[in-house]
């Protein structure tokens, strides 16, 4: 799997054989985001001045679900999340916990070999590139399931 679209065309290109690059999405577990709930435009933006001039690290969520909210940080810590939700609520500020969910783009390069070569074939690429790669093999259907089929 690479990060970027480039790094896997460029491993691709130096390839001596037919290689295709797919995008693959991969969920990742969410954040926790201590947030001010959403409120009138011009009451987000005096509040968020108030809290820039106090020093307080923030910024008004410009769309979505949280659109007009004022979020005051992402963590992976659900604890870490607590303790700052606990800071700002003996600060008197209206402080709500929610999901942030998140994924991440990749790409991964597509071999086509035939299937009593694929182990050898993979560790020539491998050794040739000098990356490792996972092995994932796509078999055709042989039938569909019926009772007398199945135990």
């Amino acid at each position: 799997m690479f990060d970027a679209r480039d790094d896997a065309e460029n491993v691709a290109a130096g390839l001596k054989h037919k290689v295709g690059i797919v995008e693959v999405e991969k969920d990742l577990p969410p954040l926790h985001w201590v947030l001010i709930p959403p409120q009138p435009p011009e009451a987000a933006r005096a509040q968020f001045r108030e809290l820039y001039l106090q020093g307080v690290e923030s910024y008004i969520v410009s769309r979505g679900e949280y659109r007009n909210a004022i979020s005051l940080g992402l963590f992976e810590s659900l604890e870490a999340a607590q303790s700052v939700m606990a800071e700002k609520k003996q600060a008197n500020l209206n402080v709500v916990l929610a999901k942030f969910p998140r994924n991440r783009l990749g790409y991964a390069l597509v071999f086509e070999v035939e299937s009593m070569a694929e182990s050898e074939w993979v560790q020539a690429v491998e050794a040739e590139t000098g990356y490792e790669f996972d092995f994932v093999e796509s078999n055709a259907c042989e039938g569909v399931a019926r009772p007398e089929k199945n135990p």
